[in-house]
């Protein structure tokens, strides 16, 4: 079994239509893995890149007067309203009957009433090999943002740029423990001091060639 960790600089990526489902889409990148290689059960590598997609209508399911679809209460929706997704590297996974939770500075999709997630693993037969994995896909606000408590917060969640979103399971292969966990991280800003030494240097050049042409 190899367990590892690791991060990097990942992208965020957002498309949104005002009114309508919105899909929100992360690049996001394997921090843990946990496999049985020397069993033939092998999970994506550290550093192996991904996505991870969630989809909301919170205009709608804020709207429809239902008091039974808020935040945290534990009633599957309807997938074309919120649902989520990942695809990274062999693994895909896909929520089929979602619901959300709220957490402080954090809003969790999960399968149904429980976390029990289906995982498609390329070239495995998770059925063969006796996988049962628990799971969900997670919004992390920033510091501060509190805990959503409707889905209009959850929306927040995802068009915040300084969100991150991480999307885990765990649970058994051939009847042992194995782990799995990707996450964003934000984007670095671009470095200044880099560009502010090329403008000192072409100023420079410039006081020189001056100083030239007046002597």
């Amino acid at each position: 079994m190899t367990i590892g960790r690791f991060s990097v600089i990942a992208a965020f990526s957002l498309i949104a239509t005002q009114g309508l489902a919105a899909t929100y889409t992360f690049d996001v990148q394997v921090v843990d893995s946990s496999d049985l290689p020397d069993q033939g059960f092998v999970l994506p590598d550290l550093g192996t890149t991904g996505t991870v997609s969630f989809i909301l209508d919170a205009a709608t399911l804020d709207g429809d007067n239902d008091p039974n679809t808020g935040v945290n209460i534990d009633l599957p929706l309807d997938p074309m309203l919120a649902s989520a997704s990942a695809s990274i590297g062999t693994v895909t996974a896909a929520l089929e009957l979602p619901t959300v939770f709220g957490f402080n500075e954090r809003a969790r999709f999960s399968n149904g009433e429980f976390s029990s997630l289906p995982v498609s693993i390329a070239g495995l037969n998770c059925n063969n090999l006796g996988c049962t994995f628990a799971g969900n896909f997670s919004v992390h606000g920033p510091a501060g943002s509190g805990t959503p408590t409707t889905f209009a917060d959850v929306d927040a969640f995802l068009n915040n740029p300084l969100s991150t979103v991480s999307f885990s399971f765990n649970g058994t292969a051939l009847g042992e423990f194995v782990s799995f966990r990707a996450e964003s991280i934000p984007m670095s800003p671009v470095p200044l001091p880099t560009t502010g030494l090329l403008l000192l240097g072409a100023l420079g050049a410039g006081a020189t060639i001056a100083r030239r042409r007046k002597s």
